[in-house]
């Protein structure tokens, strides 16, 4: 463990042992919450190493998480705190609403369970045309050939395929020269792809598999419309994500309409009653996108900015708290954010 995770896990076991979260969110100006959640995974099930950083908690943190939340906190729907933003409704502190991004399978499986039996609600924000599609998501491709190549270095290393590699994947071939332990091995094979442009992404991830010819999938990624009607029937509201999770501000004007739109009828379609929240993949929008965004009928629209949805909010620019394992393994972590010092 770095003396920074240290620090902080020490820093979280006195916030949240002598509860301080809301003396110091009062000083730190912290009101309502939104937590953005990505995956929840049991790490007897899943190679942790080989999940995009940032982008999960486990098990037994999720539960930790609602059982705090549960008892100390007052988790609402994202659109009632979304209305009392609107009207300018008086929110007190320790107001909290929960989101998911992706609809991944796991948010389903795993996440769904524990929510029900807490009785807490929450949103998933979904990309409409990649459920049921058998598509897999670029990071999920990418891990599967990462942990293939991971397990050949030696040989790649030594015989690197350098007249097939595109130009953009030349941190591949320097991260097998350089032979980092494992997890840093994929943290920077992640990163470096996530960082491409997405035509240049999409070359790199199709290398990765030429290179390292992993084995086919065995599960999807996302959780299925059967699925999500079910949840959406109990205490999830399923909110927009675009249709492919595509970047908007990568895309021209109409290409970003047909996103928004496409998004919002097929949920009307399958769910039964049109999305009021919207999620900007990969958190990346501008102004022109933001009224796009409001153009189209959704009431609101989270980012990825750490922060408290505090009014007065631009309702079309909310923050969030990032919610996985380095920064809220426990429910200490997810104290020290709330405090709004974390």
């Amino acid at each position: 463990m770095s003396v920074k995770h240290a620090l902080r896990r020490a820093a979280a076991k006195t916030v949240g042992g002598l509860g301080l979260a809301r003396p110091l969110a009062h000083l730190a100006g912290g009101r309502a919450a939104i937590l953005a959640y990505h995956r929840v995974l049991d790490p007897a099930e899943h190679d942790l190493d080989a999940v995009e950083p940032g982008m999960h908690v486990t098990r037994d943190a999720f539960a930790e998480h609602v059982d705090l939340l549960q008892r100390r906190y007052r988790v609402a729907p994202l659109a009632d705190l979304v209305r009392k933003l609107y009207t300018g409704e008086k929110i007190e502190w320790g107001v909290v609403a929960i989101t998911f991004d992706d609809a991944w399978l796991d948010t389903y499986e795993v996440a769904y369970p524990i929510l029900r039996a807490a009785g807490l609600p929450a949103t998933v924000f979904v990309p409409t045309s990649l459920v049921d599609s058998g598509a897999y998501f670029w990071f999920s491709r990418a891990a599967r050939s990462v942990r293939a190549i991971w397990d050949n270095r030696e040989i790649l290393a030594a015989a690197f395929p350098d007249e097939i590699m595109p130009p953009e994947a030349e941190f591949v071939m320097r991260a097998l020269i350089d032979n980092p332990p494992r997890q840093q091995y994929f943290t920077r094979i992640m990163q470096g792809c996530k960082d491409l442009p997405e035509a240049s992404r999409a070359r790199v991830v199709d290398f990765l598999e030429a290179l390292g010819q992993p084995p086919a999938a065995r599960r999807p990624d996302l959780a299925d419309w059967e699925q999500l009607r079910r949840m959406s029937r109990d205490v999830f509201e399923i909110g927009s994500h675009t249709a492919g999770h595509r970047i908007l501000t990568q895309l021209d004007e109409e290409q970003v309409k047909r996103e928004l739109d496409e998004s919002r009828r097929r949920i009307a379609d399958e769910i039964g009653e049109a999305p009021v929240s919207f999620c900007y993949p990969n958190g990346d929008y501008n102004e022109k996108i933001a009224r796009l965004v409001a153009r189209a009928g959704y009431a609101c629209a989270t980012t990825t900015r750490h922060g408290f949805a505090n009014p007065p909010a631009d309702l079309y620019a909310l923050p969030r708290l990032g919610m996985h394992q380095d920064v809220a393994p426990d429910a200490h972590g997810l104290e020290l954010l709330l405090s709004g010092i974390g």
